[in-house]
């Protein structure tokens, strides 16, 4: 039965279909065909007549190609995992902590394999990845143009990752409010989440993929260096790359973890962590409270970042985002309190994140 799952998934890619795509075509939802691909649902031969007419097929076609599958399996290995990965600067992540983190790993999509219904992200993200690659292709023009400028690229690449987060609010009922324990909605969204102690040399998180049904998960790096503002912002840093850059995970971890300002990836990623923490409609309606009790400068930032759980650097950006600030004001302010605080907080959030026993 797997070789047919598997057989319907590869001509599904091979039609250029995404799973909502196909669902559609059939009268399924995505949900649908994403367990039928990963084996949390039986395969009909009702649902094979479908599918094989959405994909301008034959049943025996499929049976046939899966027969051929069953006879030559491509098998992966047990631990046969994956990361986001770069091209450059490769992470300092020690033996023992991948063996520990994969370890865990594979336990915990064990307990996911005995109970099917759990639902492992329930979003389209290889269209989003696609979107992701249509918007770089557009940022990597404007900034190969003499006219052009990187913070135009920037920009264009920043303004779809705080889009994209806009659009995640509403689809999972998030509301305006400030989002309160980060740990166990990414857990509700049926991804792996922990937290281990990585060093202080600058890895805040890391994304993974493990096995051949693209199960993910999140590594935040909880040393003490790094306050919770900041391994806060790291796991919704990692869902950005989760959502939107299915097709840059790969196997050699060599150059994970690890990306630069100019980094389209990067840029995307943070924009989307600060929008989804802080959204533009709740930050405009507590700036108005705050302008009519008269609050101003840092009294005014304190209070935003204790409100929104956020880091100082996070509330300056989308209080520049959003246009409260300029060019001309940011800068100063930014220098000043890096000078001062570092990677520090001013006024920290004093309830670490639990992420429980690894």
């Amino acid at each position: 039965m797997i070789a047919i799952q598997e057989t319907l998934k590869q001509l599904r890619v091979d039609a250029g279909l995404s799973q909502v795509e196909l669902g559609k075509a059939v009268g399924v939802s995505r949900d649908t065909i994403a367990r039928v691909e990963s084996g949390a649902q039986k395969v009909t031969i009702d649902f094979l007549y479908l599918v094989a007419e959405a994909l301008g097929t034959a049943v025996t076609t499929i049976l046939q190609l899966a027969d051929e599958r069953r006879k030559n399996p491509i098998h992966k290995p047990e631990n046969h995992f994956e990361y986001l990965c770069r091209d450059h600067l490769g992470h300092n992540l020690t033996a023992s902590i991948r063996e520990k983190f994969e370890s865990w790993y594979v336990n915990l999509e064990k307990e996911c394999q005995a109970h099917p219904d759990i639902h492992l992200l329930d979003l389209p993200i290889d269209e989003y990845h696609n979107r992701y690659l249509q918007v770089a292709k557009k940022a990597a023009e404007v900034s190969g143009k003499k006219s052009g400028k990187p913070s135009d690229a920037k920009r264009i690449v920043g303004e779809e990752g705080r889009r994209v987060a806009n659009e995640l609010r509403k689809h999972w009922n998030l509301g305006a409010s400030p989002i309160s324990d980060p740990v166990n909605l990414i857990r509700s969204l049926g991804l792996f989440i922990t937290g281990m102690d990585l060093g202080s040399d600058g890895l805040l998180g890391l994304s993974g993929r493990h096995g051949q049904e693209g199960v993910f998960a999140i590594l935040v790096n909880t040393n003490a260096s790094f306050p919770t503002e900041r391994q806060r912002f790291s796991i919704f840093h990692e869902l950005a790359h989760i959502v939107a850059h299915d097709g840059e995970f790969q196997e050699n971890p060599k150059h994970a973890g690890r990306g630069r300002g100019k980094d389209f990836l990067e840029i995307f990623a943070d924009a989307f962590a600060g929008a989804i923490q802080v959204p533009q409609a709740e930050l405009n309606r507590v700036l108005d409270i705050l302008k009519r009790k008269q609050i101003k400068g840092e009294q005014l930032l304190y209070t935003l970042k204790r409100y929104f759980r956020v880091s100082y650097q996070t509330m300056l950006i989308r209080l520049k985002d959003i246009g409260y600030l300029n060019d001309k004001s940011f800068g100063p302010w930014y220098g000043r309190l890096h000078r001062q605080y570092g990677n520090s907080e001013p006024e920290p959030l004093s309830e670490p994140l639990m992420f429980g026993v690894v």
